[in-house]
Formats: structure tokens, sequence, C-alpha cells
């Protein structure tokens, strides 16, 4: 599965009123796309902690910087965990 395309940013619904997104019982924090069309939620992830959500947002541009990275860069331990996390965001890691 392709995850959604960033940017992405987050929400604090105890302090933003404005939209209509439900929420589970301990969630306070959504994490959504900002380039969701209108009329359209564009949520990825709902959760209860703003360190999570802080995570969960940066996802799309840790991955466009760890695609970033050249071989000739890094050593080849820190390319091996590099190319282990990039396949694991695409679904065919660990």
């Amino acid at each position: 599965m392709k995850h959604t395309e960033g940017p992405w940013d987050y929400i604090d619904m105890a302090r933003d009123e404005s939209t209509n997104i439900s929420l589970l019982q301990d969630d306070r924090f959504v994490v959504r796309c900002k380039t969701s069309l209108p009329g359209i939620s564009g949520v990825v992830a709902r959760c209860g902690y703003r360190y999570n959500a802080e995570l969960i947002a940066a996802a799309p541009d840790m991955l466009d910087a760890l695609r970033a990275v050249g071989i000739n860069e890094v050593s080849h331990l820190v390319w091996d965990r590099i190319t282990r996390a990039i396949k694991k965001a695409a679904g065919r890691g660990e």
C-alpha cells in the first residue's frame, strides 16, 4: 500500500473546533495531509500524545530525506539502515 503523500501536519483537537473530525476516546491529536481536497478530511492518524503526532507528521519529510542520501555519502552500516527503513516504509521491510 502506498502512503498518503505529504506534507502532513497535526491538529490539537482541544484547541481547534473548526473541524468535524471524529476522535476515539483517548485521541486528542489528528495527523492530516495538508494537500487533501476540500471536503475531504485527509486524516492520516489519530493519537493521544503531541509527540507522537509530531513524529507521524514528520514521516513523509524523513522518508524523502532518506531517499536523498547517496551511498557514497555514508558508511555501509548507515546505508544498510537507510535502505531497511525505506523498505519498511514502503511495506517491503521487517
